[in-house]
C-alpha cells in the first residue's frame, strides 16, 4: 500500500465527515488502521462531534486532549471545526512521510503553543518532496480559512499521483527509526488535562502586577517566555514491553466485520 494511496483514502473519509459535519478531533497515524485487503479506515471517535449548528465545537470542560495533533486556534480557544482537522491531517502526514516519528520532537508541550504562535513549523523531512512539504504548510495556516478544505486536498494529492515520479525518498529518510519515538502511542506527557491558554484576563492581570515591580524585574519578565509556557520538570517515562499472540481462531475473529463497519458515520 503507497503512502499516496492512504493519504488519498484518508482525504476521502475526512471529506465524508466534512460533508456530513462531524469533527474528528484526533485526526493521527494511530488511528488509521489498514485492513487485511488494503482497505484503509479511519478509527477512532471517541471525541468527534456534531457541528450542524455553529459549524464548529467548541470545548468547555476538562479532559485528555492529542495536543501536537491539535491546530493552533484549538490550542487557544479550545475552538475545533473542520478546518482544526485539516491542520491535524497535515501533521498526520508528516507522520507517515517520517515513517512514524513523533511530531514537535524537540519541543516541550509547555511551549507548543508559544512557538506556534512565533509563526514556527515543523521543517521538511530531508526524504519528502517540496510538493508533499507544501501541502503540510497549506494545512498549518495560521488563520482557519486559509487552510485547504479536504476536497481541494483531495484534489491535489490525485493530481501528483498522476505524474509518474516519486514523492518520497526512503533512502534519505534522517529519522532514527530505531529511536525515534513512535506516534502510535501517545504517552501521558502529549496529552493535557487542564486549561489548554490561559484566559486574556488572566494575562492583563499578570502583566499588571508585573508592572509595579522595578525596571529590571519588567525586562527580566519580557525577556523569559511567559510561566505558563515554561517547561517543567522532566518527566521520566518508564519502558513499556507488549508481547501479542495470534492464533487461527483470533484471526478469523479479526477478519470478521465488527460492529464498527456497520457505524452511523460510514466509516
Amino acid at each position: 500500500m503507497s503512502h499516496r494511496c492512504s493519504c488519498s483514502s484518508v482525504l476521502t473519509v475526512q471529506e465524508y465527515l466534512a460533508e456530513k459535519k462531524y469533527v474528528h478531533r484526533d485526526l493521527a497515524a494511530r488511528n488509521v488502521l489498514l485492513h487485511y485487503n488494503k482497505v484503509v479506515k479511519v478509527c477512532d471517535f471517541g471525541l468527534s462531534r456534531d457541528i450542524f449548528n455553529d459549524n464548529q465545537y467548541k470545548k468547555l470542560t476538562n479532559g485528555k486532549l492529542p495536543l501536537k495533533w491539535m491546530a493552533i486556534e484549538s490550542l487557544r480557544d479550545r475552538v475545533f471545526t473542520t478546518q482544526s482537522d485539516v491542520w491535524s491531517f497535515g501533521i498526520l502526514l508528516w507522520e507517515i512521510v517520517t515513517m512514524g516519528a513523533s511530531p514537535y520532537p524537540n519541543i516541550a508541550l509547555a511551549d507548543l503553543y508559544y512557538v506556534l504562535s512565533n509563526n514556527y513549523r515543523m521543517d521538511k523531512p530531508s526524504n519528502c518532496s517540496n510538493e508533499l512539504y507544501a501541502m503540510m504548510r497549506s494545512c498549518w495556516m495560521e488563520e482557519p480559512l486559509d487552510r485547504p478544505s479536504f476536497t481541494e486536498l483531495r484534489e491535489q494529492l490525485e493530481e501528483l499521483m498522476s505524474e509518474d515520479r516519486d514523492y518520497l525518498v526512503l533512502e534519505d529518510i534522517d529519522v532514527p527509526l530505531s529511536a525515534s519515538e513512535s506516534s502510535s502511542n501517545p504517552t501521558v506527557p502529549e496529552m493535557f488535562s487542564g486549561e489548554l491558554c490561559p484566559s486574556p484576563s488572566a494575562v492583563q492581570t499578570a502583566s499588571a502586577s508585573s508592572s509595579g515591580s522595578g525596571s529590571s524585574a519588567s525586562a527580566a519578565a519580557s525577556a523569559a517566555p511567559p510561566s505558563f509556557l515554561r517547561q517543567g520538570p522532566p518527566i521520566r517515562r518508564l519502558p513499556m514491553t507488549i508481547d501479542v499472540c495470534i492464533h487461527q481462531k483470533s484471526t478469523e475473529r479479526l477478519m470478521r466485520p465488527s460492529e464498527s463497519d456497520s457505524s452511523p458515520l460510514g466509516v
